[in-house]
């Protein structure tokens, strides 16, 4: 009953806190904050800091402070107003331009929120700090610090919450490229807990929504990760369906991941619809993640001490769940999130007998569509932005990312080609995770360039030595897409546009999923309308020993070169052959189906479509002759003994109705 000094007194502050608010140049140092702050909403914004309601601007310093208090929030908030909770800042104003330095502290409130939540975007809730608004500028520096947050939500509504730093909204100016950075080092997160029962979505051990941020976590020494984030004793808990983040929700920009080592951690959603153990959605509001791991040891998971309780149908990743912004959009479209992971040796190993692909570090042997898995882009960006030399292979990754990659990391791969002409090279791409891209419109593949992938030794290669997790990500399986899903199946995947090819090599091996497959385009070539078509001119293809991955003869369809050609398209095929690397063993083999898949819908609903066909130099022979002289004379014209097709040398089919343009 003792209300002297203020004990058991009710205040009713738009800022609570040991300060209202803090401006540029303060320093908080030396001191330890425990106790309790309960805030009830009565309709009105509400900022609750630990030590700080608001930081105005500028720079403040947090040194050697042990944070252990205990908040609680209750009450409905209406209306559209905001709560703000954090143990050190509320919320950092809008365009503060803060720089924020927090060392040699100890972060663990204990944060427990039953707020109802009438409307969207109104509760922020963070370890250290509750929400960061709209601002250019931006840094954060965390060093030799222990995060020991405990934050429960109640209600089953929205709220943005998460172990360290809630929400980072958008820029203030949109254009603005200024830095917004937030580094970690030699930070421990240790004995926190997320237990969140929102419908919405779950925040992690570090945050909810990151926007536009560059994180940098720990530091390169050689070929290895140092000095990051380290978790141990941890848990995330998601009561209800929503996707859930076990570092952070979603977050957008760039994160260099130098060093993050999982010694124990509990992650459980039995029926959550998605789990990303660092960061669940890679896409939020226009914007995208490109996350990078530096090292081979960048990322480690104590298999023994981690736990994920989740259920079969629930989407998971170790690294993204999804790099598309949702669950049922394709991860191939363009304008995506990419991942790039850092293999010993900088590059992947592509023998057919060997493997050093991501391998699952937990329990859980489950593959992911939602995302996918770039190899060592950190060497080659590193490279390329040196200006030191960069290969025909390594030049034409970049171009391919900078093509996938969603609009605001496109800058982070820089392309080499202008207006998209791919110039003449010697493009082998072995050791490197090229994907087939939907081709820009203009694309040109200059004369003289050959290309050489290793589909069918990636495919052996994962059920190699090096494969640790028992399962296979393959590039081929469209009924359970991995994240390595169409892997080196060739040059492009979809054509709506204008492209041009002019005297090119093929060597090595393509896939087939039994309905995708060819070696220069594996989805589909059409235009939208009459007024919009798309227009291939392909005049020179050598096949140089080029394979289909898994080909026998049973295969009911694998096309070489191009896979499908539908409605309202202009395809023109001349000058094309095969060379000597067909029968080099004394024999020539069967190698695909035919050089080209279908042409037109099956049901023939296809229209306007126009082929044309010349100088091609194709053996059709299913045996040897029986005049030598002849038989001889085909060989040497077509450097075969007989067809390496099984069913057709030019089409599998060509369907249309009469009358509907096709020719």
């Amino acid at each position: 009953d003792d209300t002297s000094d203020g004990n058991g007194t009710i205040y009713r502050h738009a800022y609570t806190g040991l300060f209202a608010k803090t401006g540029a140049g303060v320093v908080i140092k030396n001191l330890t904050f425990t106790g309790r702050m309960y805030t009830c909403m009565v309709g009105e914004t509400t900022y609750v800091g630990g030590i700080c309601a608001q930081h105005i601007s500028g720079a403040v310093t947090f040194s050697n402070l042990n944070f252990s208090q205990t908040m609680r929030a209750d009450g409905k908030n209406v209306g559209g107003k905001y709560t703000d909770t954090g143990g050190l800042i509320a919320v950092v104003a809008e365009a503060s331009n803060a720089v924020i330095t927090i060392e040699n502290c100890t972060i663990s409130p204990t944060v427990t929120s039953n707020v109802q939540v009438a409307s969207s975007n109104v509760q922020n809730i963070g370890g250290a700090i509750g929400g960061i608004y709209k601002t250019d500028n931006l840094t954060v520096n965390c060093n030799n610090v222990t995060i020991g947050s405990d934050i429960t939500l109640n209600m089953q509504n929205e709220a943005k919450l998460g172990g360290f730093i809630s929400y980072i909204f958008e820029r203030r100016n949109g254009s603005s490229t200024t830095p917004r950075t937030i580094t970690f080092k030699n930070v421990t997160i240790d004995g926190a807990s997320i237990n969140c029962s929102s419908t919405n979505r779950c925040g992690g051990l570090l945050g909810d929504i990151w926007k536009d941020t560059k994180v940098i976590i720990g530091e390169k020494q050689g070929d290895n990760g140092i000095n990051g984030i380290t978790i141990t004793d941890s848990s995330v808990t998601q009561n209800n369906k929503s996707p859930t983040g076990g570092l952070i929700y979603a977050a957008s920009g760039y994160w260099q991941v130098n060093k993050i080592a999982i010694e124990s951690l509990a992650l459980s959603g039995k029926n959550a619809s998605a789990l990303g153990m660092l960061v669940n959605n890679g896409v939020i509001d226009g914007k995208a993640l490109y996350l990078e791991l530096t090292a081979a040891d960048s990322y480690t998971i104590n298999k023994e001490n981690t736990t994920i309780d989740i259920g079969s149908s629930t989407v998971f990743d170790e690294i993204i769940a999804t790099c598309t912004g949702g669950y049922s959009a394709s991860a191939e479209d363009s304008n995506r999130a990419v991942v790039s992971i850092h293999t010993s040796g900088d590059k992947l190993i592509m023998n057919g007998t060997e493997c050093n692909t991501y391998q699952n570090q937990t329990s859980l042997a489950k593959v992911n569509k939602n995302t996918r898995y770039y190899y060592n882009l950190d060497v080659i960006r590193e490279k390329a932005d040196s200006g030191s030399f960069v290969s025909d292979a390594e030049k034409l990754l970049l171009w391919s990312v900078n093509n996938y990659a969603y609009g605001n990391i496109k800058s982070l791969f820089k392309n080499p080609f202008t207006d998209n002409v791919i110039v003449s090279g010697e493009y082998d791409m072995t050791g490197y995770s090229y994907y087939p891209i939907d081709a820009p419109d203009g694309t040109v593949v200059s004369a003289n360039s050959r290309f050489i992938f290793k589909n069918n030794e990636i495919e052996l290669g994962e059920s190699g030595t090096g494969n640790t997790d028992n399962m296979v990500r393959s590039t081929s399986n469209a009924a359970s897409k991995s994240q390595h899903y169409l892997m080196h199946f060739g040059l492009f995947r979809n054509v709506k546009g204008s492209l041009s090819v002019n005297g090119v090599k093929f060597a090595g091996s393509t896939g087939t999923t039994g309905s995708d497959g060819g070696v220069l385009i594996c989805g589909v070539i059409g235009g939208t309308n009459a007024q919009n078509q798309a227009n291939v001119n392909i005049d020179g293809v050598i096949l140089d020993g080029l394979t289909v991955s898994g080909f026998s003869s049973s295969t009911a369809y694998a096309p070489l070169l191009v896979n499908k050609v539908e409605s309202f398209t202009q395809f023109v095929l001349s000058n094309v052959s095969t060379t000597a690397e067909y029968t080099k063993d004394g024999v020539t083999a069967q190698i695909a189906t035919s050089l080209i898949g279908n042409a037109g819908k099956t049901n023939g609903s296809s229209s306007n479509i126009t082929l044309v066909f010349s100088k091609l130099t194709l053996d059709g022979r299913k045996t040897a002759l029986a005049d030598n002289d002849v038989n001889t004379a085909l060989n040497e014209a077509y450097n075969t003994k007989n067809s390496i097709f099984s069913k057709a040398t030019l089409l599998d089919g060509f369907y249309f109705i009469s009358g509907n343009g096709c020719l």
